[in-house]
């Protein structure tokens, strides 16, 4: 798919995510390349800009795109995570303790404000 089929029952945005997915994978689009603007993909594919961003938006929630600010959207190498990198991540360093360890940690053992 290297254009947007107005009639598809796909979604627009969808059918653009598409797109950049197989320019990453075409390897087109490299890491650390700077992607085109929304307004840029929008004249390209005529679509809206905000067709466009919600299209690069999932594809940041994804991990395929890095957003800076005052710069744009730039590719990233593709992540793999596991789900005792993300139980890391999500209690701080933590993996493996009981969630409530840091509270006793504070507050000590015997602290009565529990």
């Amino acid at each position: 798919m290297s254009s947007i089929v107005r009639k598809s029952p796909l979604p627009r945005y969808y059918q653009l995510k598409e797109i950049m997915r197989e320019k990453i994978g075409s390897g087109e689009w490299k890491p650390g390349d700077l992607i085109p603007s929304e307004r840029e993909l929008g004249e390209q594919y005529g679509i809206s800009r905000m067709t466009a961003r919600q299209a690069i938006t999932e594809l940041v929630n994804e991990g395929l795109f890095l957003p800076r600010t005052g710069q744009g959207y730039f590719c990233q190498p593709p992540q793999n995570y596991s789900a005792v990198d993300q139980s890391d991540w999500f209690y701080g360093g933590y993996a493996g303790a009981r969630p409530a360890s840091w509270l006793q940690s504070y507050f000590g053992p015997d602290d009565s404000r529990r």
